[in-house]
C-alpha cells in the first residue's frame, strides 16, 4: 500500500468509518504506471491484502474466511446455513457474486425464475429453500441477502458473495 492508500484509510478511520468492515482493493499499475489495457493491473487477482491468491486447501479457505469474512461467519451457526453454503462450495454453481442467483434459478432467466412461470432448477435449489425457509420463489429471491431477520439464506449467500469478493478460489 503505498502512502496516499495509507492515508485514504487513515482519514476514514478518523470519520469513524469501520475500516475492519471495509476491504480496499488496490491494483497495482501496469510497467508503466498506468492501468491501460492487457497491463499487470488487468490481470491482478481480486484479493485482499494479505490473502493468497488462490486459496486451494480447505485450510487456507477456513483461515481466509474467519480473517475477511468474521461476522458472516458467525451469523452463519444454523445448520440451514451451513447446508446451503455447502452446496455453494461442493456445486461451485456461480462464478461470481453476480450471478448467485444460478445456484437457485439454474439457466433459467432471473426474472422468469422469481416471478414468471418458469420453475427454478439449480443446483442448490433444495438447500436454499430450505433456509429461506419456503418454496416460493418469489420469497426465496425476497430473501437472499436478508440476513436481519435473520433467514439462513441470506446468511448462507452473504457469506459467499463475500468469500468470493475476498477469497479467490474459495468457495
Amino acid at each position: 500500500m503505498d502512502r496516499s492508500q495509507v492515508l485514504k484509510v487513515g482519514a476514514l478511520a478518523a470519520l469513524g468509518i469501520g475500516v475492519g468492515a471495509i476491504v480496499f482493493l488496490a491494483r497495482p499499475a501496469s510497467k508503466h504506471g498506468t492501468d491501460e489495457p492487457g497491463g499487470p493491473a488487468d490481470s491482478a487477482p481480486a484479493v485482499a491484502p494479505g490473502v493468497p491468491a488462490a486459496p486451494r486447501t480447505p485450510e487456507q479457505c477456513e483461515q481466509c474466511e474467519q480473517q475477511q469474512c468474521p461476522v458472516l461467519v458467525q451469523d452463519c451457526q444454523s445448520q440451514e446455513c451451513k447446508d446451503a453454503l455447502a452446496c455453494f462450495k461442493k456445486t461451485k454453481c456461480a462464478a461470481d457474486e453476480d450471478h448467485l442467483f444460478i445456484c437457485y434459478c439454474g439457466d433459467i432467466d432471473k426474472t422468469a425464475c422469481f416471478s414468471g412461470p418458469d420453475q427454478p432448477k439449480g443446483a442448490c435449489k433444495q438447500a436454499l429453500e430450505v433456509a429461506a425457509k419456503t418454496t416460493k420463489p418469489l420469497e426465496v429471491g425476497q430473501r437472499f441477502f436478508d440476513r436481519e431477520t435473520p433467514f439462513p439464506s441470506g446468511q448462507a449467500m452473504q457469506l459467499a458473495a463475500c468469500l468470493m469478493r475476498n477469497c479467490a478460489g474459495c468457495p
